[in-house]
């Protein structure tokens, strides 16, 4: 069976600073696009919602699949 590991990289920013991709957001994984819409950054909470706190920290993070 495979297990995905999401692993803290990096230092808490802010989502600007933030690299488009994966980060945790109190206990949410989201994503962070590279394309911005309307001069305003695409961000999607866990659900696919779009991600509405803009000035807090989050950790970006990375991911592997484990084999158990």
């Amino acid at each position: 069976m495979k297990k995905l590991e999401v692993i803290p990289e990096g230092w808490p920013c802010t989502i600007e600073e933030c690299r488009p991709g994966h980060f945790v957001y109190k206990d949410q994984l989201c994503f962070k696009t590279e394309y911005k819409s309307e001069n305003d950054i695409e961000v999607f909470c866990e659900s696919g919602e779009s991600f509405c706190p803009r000035k807090v920290d989050v950790q970006p993070v990375s991911y592997h699949w484990v084999e158990e």
